[in-house]
């Protein structure tokens, strides 16, 4: 499935999808788990676009090791993103979805990624798209204990996120990041002077 038409679906569908999904299921606003919490065993880091998006995530990886040291960390991702992936330190396992042999392959591996993350059972997941509705949607099914993401006022991603994080397009991304895995809303010190 090429890239225009992943985005074709995503804006058209995925609103719609959002929507509906949104009525059935409707998140609870949450805090984030505090720092050491031992019931956070298993996190999902998740970030299907942007290669360069993907790297900038490398110290919210840290920030997510500092503070639940004893969890499991998997990043879900496209199968393209494979090896960037294989590049940052602190991620236990890699979770995929191939977008790129058509819509019948699409679908068998959009499957098998749901059920995969289904099975896990995560405690904490961390839905670091910001443009897409995609990844709300995939929220929404996983089934994990407490969700966060983020919301841009222009762009409906349903009610999928127990912490729901507003993006800050006066930060860094890096910072935004950090604010979303974190909980840690307050502007980087560097901004806030």
């Amino acid at each position: 499935m090429r890239i225009t038409t992943m985005k074709a679906v995503d804006h058209h569908a995925g609103r719609i999808l959002c929507a509906a999904l949104g009525v059935v299921r409707r998140a609870k606003p949450a805090a984030m788990p505090p720092a050491g919490d031992p019931g956070v065993q298993r996190i999902a880091l998740v970030k299907f676009w942007g290669m360069g998006s993907i790297v900038l995530l490398t110290p919210a990886i840290a920030a997510l090791r500092a503070k639940y040291p004893h969890a499991k960390l998997t990043f879900v991702t496209q199968a393209a993103n494979r090896d960037v992936i294989g590049l940052l330190s602190g991620v236990d396992e890699l979770l995929t979805l191939d977008v790129g042999r058509g819509p019948a392959a699409f679908l068998a591996s959009l499957g098998r990624l749901v059920r995969d993350v289904r099975a896990r059972a995560f405690d904490l997941w961390i839905d670091a798209e910001f443009l897409t509705r995609f990844s709300a949607l995939l929220t929404g099914v996983s089934g994990a204990k407490v969700a966060a993401g983020f919301h841009v006022g222009t762009i409906d991603r349903g009610a999928m996120h127990h912490v729901q994080a507003p993006f800050n397009g006066h930060w860094h991304m890096i910072d935004n990041f950090r604010a979303l895995a974190t909980g840690d809303l307050d502007p980087p010190r560097e901004v806030a002077e």
